[in-house]
C-alpha cells in the first residue's frame, strides 16, 4: 500500500468513526464530547446511520476488506442501538397513556346527565 493508499483509508476510517459517534452521541449512548451531556435526538441519528448506509452502498466493491467489514459492524451497532431507543421512547409513551379506553363522547354526556 502507497503511501496516499494509506493516506485515504485513514481519512475514510476517519470519516466512517465519525458519522458512527455523532450517532451514538444522538441517540444518547454516548455524551456530547462539547458539553459533556447526554442529548438525544434519534431523528438526527436516523440521519447518520442513514447516512453511513449510503457511504457503505456508494462505496462497494472498493473497499479494502478490514474498511468493509468495520462498516458493516457499525451498521450493525447502530441499527440494533437504534431500535433499542425507539422502543424506550414507545414503552414511555406507552406507560404515560391512561390504562384502558376513553369512553365514547355520547356515554359522557348519558352519564353526566344520569342516563344509563
Amino acid at each position: 500500500m502507497t503511501q496516499d493508499e494509506k493516506r485515504h483509508s485513514a481519512n475514510f476510517l476517519g470519516l466512517v468513526y465519525s458519522l458512527y459517534q455523532s450517532a451514538m452521541i444522538q441517540m444518547g449512548k454516548l455524551a456530547n464530547p462539547t458539553t459533556g451531556e447526554v442529548q438525544r435526538d434519534i431523528e438526527a441519528a436516523r440521519a447518520s446511520i442513514d447516512l453511513l448506509d449510503t457511504l457503505s452502498y456508494r462505496t462497494r466493491g472498493n473497499l479494502a476488506e478490514d474498511e468493509d467489514r468495520m462498516i458493516k459492524n457499525m451498521l450493525t451497532e447502530l441499527r440494533l442501538n437504534f431500535v433499542d431507543e425507539v422502543e424506550k421512547d414507545q414503552k414511555e409513551r406507552e406507560e404515560k397513556e391512561p390504562v384502558g379506553e376513553e369512553p365514547h363522547p355520547d356515554e359522557d354526556e348519558r352519564a353526566s346527565e344520569g342516563e344509563e
